[in-house]
């Protein structure tokens, strides 16, 4: 049962259908109203205050019909449920306006008290319906421009923890004039990326480079990526041994990641080349196997250490796997490349892989250009098969040239 009366304005020019409508409003057995009564539109206007509850709209007043009769009232007040009174002529436009924001619309002459107060019940808490999702609608804005700006700050921190600089061999090399080249494409396809790389300097003749690529999308998987890069820093003396280094992360990832309900994993590969002798070390956990593209004879194939037994689990998984780590060599002229499986994995218009040998034709189609160029030609044949530049996962690859041995 209502215990206040519903605060009503009628703005109404014929006092014969005001009187009506008032004995309409008075039979009803629920509700009771206190009602303020106006003939003129502007008269109505002013009596719109936050003690109202709904208004009862006459659409033909002596000082405004129509459209402009609901639009004034509207803007003057949107925050009250408004109900239109119409004539049998005015139906559509009445039909009309309630798609432009008025709750309901009564034809005269054709309802009665238990209509007009239902109507009016409803208008009234569809209203605060309204009201209640707009608000809501705008703290869920203000919490998506928030966190869309925490998520930029996130991002640029992110980034900042990838190389900025590469190391150059020996460090007293001028620029253009290092052993070993560098080059990289790094794309998240959130803000916040899964992929992560690090270029290490492991002494002044040997360099290691380590790809990794944390199962999943967004905030977790970038705070992974932030432990990744703090623990490589703690390991970089073993650096040059791949397999010692992957077996301590993996070591310590296992202990950070266990959940009780929730599997998480590392992939990785990490590569440790020395610019004095020539010497690749290499060791892979889980991860899409680099590839070398030999300079002499414009070749690719996938470094031996990636294929069969020697390829280890992905980390976070066993911890107490042990790595292996394989050598082979390097001569001059040769390119190693490192990337993560959102490379070859995007899907065309037809829903086919790009796969692994397509992205192996891509690096040879490449392989003859200036570093840079290889890379920015493997991405566009990726993105052409896509059919986008939205790879739909997020997206590394490192490339690295070997000048000069000695």
């Amino acid at each position: 049962m209502q215990t206040q009366p519903i605060r009503l304005v009628i703005i109404e020019d014929d006092e014969d259908d005001f009187i009506i409508t008032r004995h309409l409003l008075n039979d009803s057995e629920r509700e009771k109203f206190h009602i303020q009564w106006a003939r003129t539109l502007d008269a109505g206007l002013d009596m719109l205050s936050s003690d109202v509850d709904a208004v009862l709209l006459d659409l033909s007043l002596p000082d405004s019909v129509g459209w402009d009769t609901f639009a004034r009232v509207h803007k003057k007040a949107p925050h009250l449920p408004t109900i239109l009174l119409t004539g049998f002529s005015d139906e559509d436009l009445g039909a009309h306006l309630v798609q432009e924001g008025a709750q309901d619309f009564l034809v005269k002459g054709s309802m009665d008290s238990q209509l007009l107060c239902r109507a009016i019940r409803y208008a009234i808490e569809r209203k605060q319906i309204e009201t209640r999702l707009s608000e809501i609608t705008n703290e869920l804005r203000a919490r998506r421009e928030q966190t869309d700006a925490e998520l930029g700050l996130a991002r640029e921190m992110q980034l900042a923890l990838l190389p900025r600089h590469y190391p150059r061999f020996p460090p007293s090399a001028l620029p253009g004039e290092s052993a070993l080249a560098f080059c990289h494409h790094y794309r998240p396809c959130l803000e916040l990326g899964g992929d992560f790389f690090d270029v290490i300097s492991v002494s002044e003749t040997v360099a290691a480079i380590l790809v990794c690529d944390v199962m999943g999308h967004g905030v977790q998987p970038a705070l992974i990526t932030a432990v990744v890069r703090g623990l490589v820093e703690e390991l970089r003396s073993i650096a040059h041994d791949p397999g010692l280094l992957m077996t301590e992360l993996n070591r310590a990832l296992t202990d950070l990641l266990r959940q009780p309900d929730q599997l998480i994993f590392v992939s990785a590969a990490c590569v440790a080349v020395d610019v004095e002798t020539g010497r690749v070390s290499c060791a892979n956990a889980g991860h899409p196997p680099p590839m070398l593209v030999h300079g002499a004879s414009g070749l690719v194939d996938h470094l031996g250490c990636d294929v069969g037994d020697r390829l280890g689990p992905a980390m976070g998984i066993d911890g107490n796997y042990i790595y292996g780590t394989c050598v082979g060599s390097l001569a001059v002229g040769d390119r190693l490349v490192l990337y993560t499986d959102g490379l070859y994995e995007v899907v065309d218009a037809k829903g086919q892989e790009l796969g692994k040998n397509r992205l192996i034709a891509a690096v040879r189609h490449s392989g003859s250009l200036p570093l840079e160029s290889m890379v920015d030609g493997v991405l566009a044949q990726v993105e052409k098969h896509a059919g986008t530049t939205d790879l739909g996962d997020d997206v590394c690859i490192v490339a690295v040239e070997v000048k000069r041995l000695g």
